[in-house]
């Protein structure tokens, strides 16, 4: 059996080279480091969620000062970037759509 010293160096090259990219903080698949679609979906979805929380304290605070009753009314948890990729992931993945191979 031969051993090409070539290939087996373009292959620790080819490793090394891979486990920079992934190491890299600048790259795609970095999400909170990169400002990609993906990153600024979970902002907007962000801010969409704390303006509806503020609104839904501005009217518990009205029902309250009239005295009605409001225990329908729901403060939502607003999601870390993590905890909202996997619920992201989760609704993404009953769209999906696999092809079959012929």
């Amino acid at each position: 059996m031969k051993l090409n010293i070539i290939k087996v160096l373009n292959e620790i090259d080819a490793a090394d080279a891979t486990v920079r990219m992934l190491n890299d903080p600048d790259a795609v698949w970095n999400l909170p480091n990169n400002e990609n679609d993906l990153y600024q979906e979970y902002l907007y979805y962000k801010m969409a969620t704390e303006m509806e929380n503020n609104s839904t304290w501005d009217l518990i605070e009205h029902c309250e000062k009239y005295g009605w009753d409001y225990s329908h009314l729901n403060i939502k948890k607003v999601l870390t970037f993590d905890e909202w990729i996997i619920e992201e992931n989760k609704m993404r993945a009953n769209y999906i759509v696999y092809r079959m191979a012929a």
